[in-house]
């Protein structure tokens, strides 16, 4: 990681919050924490028993902690091919009003809403749908209740819970491509519906190059 992609990350925030004011939508400013001490995250590992990417980790001790950023569509219907895009940002907190891209203080209540889901929905490992959650990290809940997690190779995974499309899709080889792809989206919604919008299911990512996301942009900015 790097200056020059976290410089990135924010110029795009503020694109999409900048179009999200013009166009009079709902928003939820950016607001970057501050970092956090590594020790505080190898005490969270012990203490889950658990080992989070080595990326996530240099982006919470060398950057931030948590990043806000939300916006919702007011008013306007995006193109048919988007029409299923109605928000941005991942997870949210507080009693759901603060969306959030990532969150070091709701890791811990995040692995466990993943190991209730483990414990009384998929204790099965062997069962098609409910192998994907096994050996998994969480680190965004969505809205609806899915969540957005590191798998043991450290990618970004898609675990819905009532048959998502994306349902046990990789989104990213790693976090730091998964913000790079989705900021550049402009932090579209995480409901898989969304993501699903521009997910390239070859390659098994977010797309990067691709005519549809200039389309999305001329929507945006039009």
């Amino acid at each position: 990681m790097n200056t020059i992609i976290w410089n990135k990350w924010i110029e795009n925030w503020n694109w999409i919050l900048a179009i999200a004011k013009k166009r009079n939508w709902d928003f939820e400013s950016i607001k970057i924490q501050p970092k956090i001490v590594i020790d505080q995250i190898n005490k969270l590992e012990e203490e889950l028993s658990i080992k989070y990417p080595d990326d996530f980790k240099i982006i919470l001790t060398e950057y931030s902690s948590r990043v806000i950023l939300g916006w919702q569509i007011n008013d306007d219907d995006p193109e048919k091919e988007f029409s299923s895009i109605f928000s941005g940002a991942g997870g949210v907190s507080d009693y759901k009003t603060k969306p959030y891209l990532w969150d070091f203080d709701l890791l811990p209540d995040l692995y466990q809403t993943y190991l209730s889901w483990l414990k009384n929905c998929y204790n099965n490992p062997l069962d098609s749908y409910g192998k994907h959650y096994y050996n998994k990290i969480p680190f965004i809940e969505v809205p609806n209740g899915d969540l957005i997690a590191f798998n043991q190779n450290d990618e970004v995974m898609y675990l819905s819970h009532d048959d998502g499309p994306l349902h046990g899709e990789k989104l990213a080889d790693n976090f730091i491509e998964f913000i790079t792809l989705w900021s550049n989206l402009g932090c579209i919604g995480t409901e898989s519906e969304q993501l699903q919008v521009f997910y390239d299911s070859e390659n098994q990512k977010l797309i990067t190059n691709d005519p549809k996301i200039k389309r999305w942009k001329n929507w945006l900015e039009k």
